[in-house]
């Protein structure tokens, strides 16, 4: 509890907790539920010396229950799972897909693609462009998120072959002219209908879950994080171990008994 006390003068302060300004205010109110004006007026009252210390400052809020993070990243089993269940799936949904998990890319990446960014003889793709949503309109700038976010990263041969297949269903320009919000709406759905109808279910993950899946089980084959933040676009190395670090600490683990076992093999 804060209590307050002020003057029978002070009538600012008794106005706020809405009693006469005629008599001596004496209110406890509980932690955290403090009005900011009630605050403010004590800090003048301390300032006209008519209380010491403006006991609101010592006020702290309730603490909350701390809710678990939902996963927003499929794991090796769930990502192999995810994408035969999408084998099937309309030809432009499964090369968005197959290049957002493989590629890491963000979706205002992958959305203004053009041909022109794909190296069909070396397999790699530059990233040097982005889609911006704004007040309605999207447009393309000719710029990344930041500087460290230009860059070309190599791809599987076999997005190369999906290319080829959908190339001619695909615009001369943009390879996937749609609206920024289309391919996340789609994601949500499908992995709805996956779980409807399997057993075995699958996180409900936004689509920029899909470049953590692709970060997450990088780690987890053990490449490290400077090839990674590289492959992400992250302006510096310190962001990608800030996101992952949880994953990173895990692998740690597992290099430690991988050295063990190196080394002390000869001793079993």
């Amino acid at each position: 509890m804060a209590c307050m006390i002020a003057s029978k003068s002070f009538s600012r302060l008794s106005m706020s907790f809405g009693i006469s300004s005629n008599s001596v205010i004496i209110a406890c109110v509980p932690s955290g539920i403090l009005p900011s004006p009630i605050g403010t007026n004590l800090q003048t009252a301390v300032y006209w010396q008519m209380i010491p210390d403006n006991p609101a400052k010592r006020v702290k809020p309730p603490k909350g229950k701390t809710m678990p993070k939902k996963q927003n990243y499929f794991d090796d089993e769930q990502a192999i799972v995810f994408l035969d269940s999408i084998e099937d799936a309309p030809l432009k949904y499964k090369v968005l897909i197959h290049i957002a998990v493989y590629g890491g890319l963000r979706l205002e990446e992958v959305l203004p693609l053009t041909w022109n960014d794909f190296d069909f003889n070396n397999y790699t793709v530059d990233i040097n462009k982005a889609l911006s949503y704004v007040d309605g309109e999207q447009f393309i700038k000719d710029t990344t998120k930041n500087a460290g976010s230009t860059r070309r990263i190599t791809l599987p041969t076999h997005i190369f072959d999906l290319l080829e297949e959908y190339r001619p269903h695909a615009g001369l320009s943009r390879i996937f002219d749609m609206h920024y919000s289309t391919p996340g709406h789609w994601l949500k759905k499908t992995i709805a209908r996956h779980n409807k109808c399997n057993g075995e279910k699958l996180p409900m993950i936004s689509f920029h879950g899909l470049r953590h899946t692709n970060a997450t089980l990088l780690i987890s084959q053990g490449i490290d994080p400077r090839t990674v933040s590289g492959r992400l676009g992250h302006r510096n190395v310190s962001t990608t171990l800030n996101i992952y670090s949880h994953y990173i600490k895990s692998k740690d683990v597992v290099a430690s008994e991988a050295l063990s076992v190196l080394l002390r093999s000869n001793k079993a």
